[in-house]
């Protein structure tokens, strides 16, 4: 009997979320990897994506981050990682970084899965991620968030916002920003909701 091998056995990284949205944001990398891999390219992708040289170098393609594959331990994982039980597998084998992981839907809505623990990521790298729900032509997929705004802002009333990676929460300026991360690093994440009685009595 011959083994037949798969039609295209990579992921095209830029289109493989059929979401025009997500894809217009331009605020993610994806890169063009074998099938069931995408968590340690999109950790790669994460951590080095400000090193490339776009100019000279495909962001999308595995050989650019390939130089990079020493920078972590990826020894005790099996792939595809499952983000619940692989993630801390990952990062006891890499203490020197936290992972900061939010959800795509199938709706286009935005929300947090995990994020790093106040308590151990004190001088630590945090790593931007996105998961990417699975759909009935595309398995789950793992992408390197590269400008976190672009990726809620659309969502947002005002898109001149940047926001507090670890709540979501957007600031009109870096002082209050940076204001805010102190608090937010240091006990449970700050999240706004609005009062389900508006009216004010005095």
């Amino acid at each position: 009997e011959i083994a037949r091998s798969q039609r295209n056995p990579y992921l095209k990284g830029q289109g493989f979320n059929k979401s025009k949205l997500l894809l217009n944001k331009q605020c993610t990398v994806s890169v063009d990897c074998p099938l069931g891999e995408c968590f340690k390219y999109a950790v790669l992708a994460a951590a080095n994506y400000k090193k490339i040289d776009r100019k000279q170098n495909n962001i999308s393609r595995i050989s650019t981050f390939t130089p990079f594959l020493n920078m972590f331990d990826f020894s005790n994982l099996s792939f595809p990682v499952d983000r619940v039980t692989g993630i801390p597998q990952f990062l006891k084998a890499n203490p020197i970084y936290c992972i900061n992981l939010l959800y795509w839907s199938n709706t286009e809505e935005l929300s947090i899965l995990s994020q790093p623990d106040s308590a151990h990521c004190s001088g630590k790298t945090v790593l931007n991620l996105l998961f990417i729900e699975a759909t009935t032509k595309n398995p789950a997929h793992y992408v390197a968030i590269t400008n976190i705004d672009r990726l809620i802002n659309s969502k947002d009333s005002n898109g001149n916002k940047t926001h507090c990676e670890r709540c979501l929460r957007g600031f009109y300026t870096d002082k209050s920003l940076e204001e805010h991360r102190e608090r937010c690093y240091t006990g449970k994440r700050q999240l706004e909701y609005m009062p389900e009685n508006l009216l004010v009595k005095f």
